[in-house]
Order: C-alpha cells, then sequence, then structure tokens
C-alpha cells in the first residue's frame, strides 16, 4: 500500500508519519530528506531565504527510486503538487492558531507564517491533492483534534475499512464570527 501525508508545515506529517511507518512497519521517505540527498534544487530565493525545489524533477526521481514498491509511505509538503502513484491520500490539518504557535516556535519569518496559514484556511493542500491524486483515497486529518496516537489509529481504521471518513474541515465559519466579532 502506498501512503502519502501532506499538508502545511509544522501541520504534524512527520510525527504521524514516523508513527504509521513504526506500527505498518512501511519505509518511510521524508521528502525534505530525499530533496536534499538528491540535490533537486532550481534556485534560490533570496527573499524568503529558502532553495526552491525543481518540482517535476522530484516527481521523475520519486518514480525512479520508488515507482515499484508497493508498502511506503511518504511525507511532505510538496506532495500534494504532482501525481504520484499512491493508494491513500492523507491531508494533515491543523488549526491556524496552533499552525501560528508551532511555527513561531520554530522561528519561521512572518512572511513564511503568514503564506502557510493561508494555505491552510484556504484548503490549499486538500484542493491540490484531490487535483493531483486522482486514484488515491484522499482523507483530511485535523491533527490539532486530538493527538498523534489517536490520529495514527483513524489512518490506520481508514486503510482497514473500518472507517470511511477522516475528518470534515473548514476553519472558515470560526474564522468568519471572529472577523465579524472584531467590527462590533
Amino acid at each position: 500500500m502506498r501512503i502519502i501525508l501532506t499538508g502545511s508545515p509544522c501541520s504534524g506529517k512527520t510525527t504521524l508519519a514516523k508513527k504509521l511507518s513504526e506500527k505498518l512497519r512501511y519505509p518511510l521517505v521524508h521528502l525534505s530528506d530525499f530533496v536534499k540527498e538528491k540535490k533537486i534544487f532550481s534556485g534560490y530565493d533570496r527573499k524568503k531565504k529558502a532553495r526552491i525545489v525543481d518540482v517535476e524533477e522530484l516527481r521523475k526521481k520519486l518514480n525512479i527510486e520508488y515507482g515499484k514498491m508497493k508498502n511506503i509511505i511518504f511525507e511532505g509538503h510538496l506532495l500534494c503538487e504532482f501525481p504520484l502513484q499512491s493508494d491513500f491520500v492523507f491531508v494533515i490539518r491543523c488549526h491556524p492558531d496552533v499552525l501560528v504557535s508551532r511555527m513561531k516556535k520554530r522561528r519561521y519569518s512572518k512572511k513564511k507564517i503568514e503564506e502557510n496559514v493561508l494555505a491552510e484556511l484556504l484548503d490549499y493542500f486538500f484542493v491540490k491533492a484531490r487535483a493531483n491524486c486522482t486514484k488515491a483515497k484522499i482523507f483530511e486529518i485535523n491533527s490539532s483534534a486530538r493527538n498523534a496516537d489517536k490520529n495514527v489509529n483513524l489512518i490506520i481504521n481508514i486503510i482497514k475499512g473500518k472507517r470511511k471518513r477522516g475528518d470534515k474541515v473548514d476553519w472558515s465559519a470560526e474564522l468568519l464570527d471572529k472577523a465579524l466579532s472584531m467590527l462590533r
């Protein structure tokens, strides 16, 4: 079974992927490590102080290296950006307030925090996963709703067919209420 975990940085993907890998005894590919190891960069963004990943080259190298593996877990925020053979895609979601807190602890820049919170609010990773992973079953998992062990159990129950749905995540109503209360 080929499993992808994607979502915004600091959403809890890595923690869930490690625990899921241990429980299922599947090898785990951390996309950030793979990108560094294979040097899949197309440039450097000075404003963001970050390397730019060549997404098409990344897709090709992942398929060359892991295309024939049947049981594997992939983890990384860029995995929603291109088609990759998979059976399940889990989009790890995180409440924007929790995301801000986690990103501040890791000393992300204000701009990077804003970009990622906006992506979370706009369902960016879920929308992109649906567009690119058309043959996979796609589920949202709210990492801020329960602890990692419970989320791993939820994922395993979905994979085994014991649970038909993930979480329904929509921050818009809550945030609209906050915005409207600020106007009062």
